[in-house]
């Protein structure tokens, strides 16, 4: 097991997980609580469908790129770029890596923006008015006014 930070990583990929991360600080990426356990999860993943051997098969990378139910396509398409970096890093390292195609995942285009009127938009200024403090965004109580 070799932790970083209060994060914890163990398996057969946990060493080289952590190298991946402590090396993309290095060259200046900001890998906090979030990207740290994103890669917590994808070590765990491979440590238990390929404890014995490093290598990522295209199974093991499709197997964990496949979209989830309910999932949103930006998720799954950070868990791609993950795989896919660690991949690169991987076969600079000299370990087996397939490595997804970059349009591996279709993306959605039915999305229509909604236009507001300007009736909607003065009401919704209006509202801040009225915004209290809230835990989960402390300060938008404060920002939000600023609109008027």
């Amino acid at each position: 097991m070799i932790s970083l930070g209060s994060i914890t990583f163990s398996g057969a990929y946990a060493e080289l997980c952590v190298s991946y991360i402590e090396y993309k600080r290095s060259i200046g990426y900001d890998y906090g609580r979030r990207r740290v356990d994103a890669f917590r999860r994808l070590c765990d993943y491979l440590s238990k469908l390929s404890p014995d051997n490093i290598a990522l098969t295209r199974e093991l990378v499709e197997g964990y790129i496949q979209r989830k139910p309910g999932e949103l396509a930006s998720t799954q398409e950070n868990r791609v770029y993950d795989i896919r970096q660690f991949g690169i890093y991987l076969s600079s390292l000299g370990y087996q890596s397939y490595l997804p195609p970059y349009d591996c995942i279709k993306k959605d285009k039915s999305f229509v923006p909604y236009i507001y009127t300007k009736d909607e938009i003065k009401r919704i200024i209006q509202a801040t008015k009225s915004l209290s403090y809230e835990y989960h965004a402390p300060s938008s109580n404060l920002v939000y006014p600023l609109l008027n």
